[in-house]
């Protein structure tokens, strides 16, 4: 069900981003999860990954954002990573 938000199906939806499967309906889920999906987006972005994976949790952010999440975005905005 695409209304249900749980870690579960967070990390399926990035692994499938990670794949390139169905970008825009993936993006698509993302939009009606909105602020709902935050909360694991913002675990996985504080979880030990790698760059590539980060990268696919701020592109998830940017359909899904709430203002609750800036503290925990600001770190890797101001890191020198230019690719994050």
């Amino acid at each position: 069900m695409y209304g249900v938000v749980t870690h579960r199906a967070v990390e399926e939806l990035l692994n499938a981003l990670s794949r390139k499967e169905n970008i825009k309906h993936q993006t698509d889920r993302l939009k009606r999860w909105g602020r709902r999906a935050v909360p694991f987006l913002l675990s996985a972005l504080a979880a030990e990954a790698p760059r590539p994976r980060k990268t696919l949790v701020f592109y998830a952010l940017q359909y899904c954002w709430k203002e609750e999440a800036i503290d925990s975005v600001v770190p890797y905005l101001s890191s020198d990573d230019a690719e994050l």
